[in-house]
């Protein structure tokens, strides 16, 4: 259990992570860029393997 919540935290912050590079990329893109559209995938995308991890715990 214990390196199941070690791991969970570590989603959290790759999630948390991601998650503030989608903004800022938000803040500096335009609209169409590809680069934003990544961002918006990893950040989908580690979310999803967060969401995974919660519900394998319970």
């Amino acid at each position: 259990m214990r390196a199941a919540t070690a791991t969970l935290q570590e989603l959290r912050a790759a999630r948390d992570r991601v998650r503030a590079e989608y903004l800022a990329a938000i803040r500096t893109t335009t609209r169409e860029t590809t680069v934003r559209a990544r961002r918006w995938r990893e950040f989908l995308e580690a979310n999803a393997a967060c969401l995974r991890a919660k519900g394998e715990m319970q």
